[in-house]
């Protein structure tokens, strides 16, 4: 919304909801079921024959919803030079762990990695906008600050990549 010819304000909102839902079964891979059977089948040149284990079924579920707000305010100095402030919320959805990591031993998927939640930054940022040398050379500049709140980290557990806040 233009205030005056050289003054102009943004607001914007966006409204965000989302479900996921993941239902999955593990399977554990033994070689060794069989005391002896690794060194016996290396030794003879046997192939080895793996048997599955079923570990237990995963059942895990995420929603989100909320609001993402955005406000601009823009001041055109002069022609050649515009001055901007910004402030606006930003969101990445949660989600659910494909391959949850797993108890080596028991193949029971580890509870608080099934899952991960959703994280959110407040963006803030400061800026100018220079067109200098009769249009020969572009300036601009800008400061950023970012609040981020239970950021989302991947990472390996037990050799499976996941993700977690």
């Amino acid at each position: 919304y233009s205030i005056t010819e050289q003054l102009d304000v943004t607001v914007g909102l966006r409204y965000f909801k989302e479900k996921q839902t993941s239902d999955a079964q593990s399977r554990i891979m033994n070689f060794a079921a069989i005391p002896g059977l690794v060194q016996a089948a290396v030794a003879n040149g046997t192939p080895l024959v793996p048997t599955f284990n079923l570990g237990t079924r995963n059942n895990f579920d995420t929603d989100d919803d909320g609001y993402t707000p955005r406000f601009n305010v823009t001041y055109r100095v002069s022609d050649d030079w515009m001055v901007y402030g910004t402030v606006a919320k930003g969101f990445r959805s949660g989600g659910v762990n494909r391959n949850p990591a797993t108890n080596r031993v028991t193949g029971e998927p580890l509870p608080d990695r099934q899952g991960f939640e959703s994280d959110s930054i407040w963006n803030y940022e400061i800026g100018s906008k220079n067109t200098l040398l009769e249009n020969r050379l572009v300036l601009n500049s800008a400061i950023y600050f970012i609040e981020w709140e239970d950021i989302q980290v991947p990472g390996v557990i037990n050799g499976v990549q996941q993700r977690w806040v």
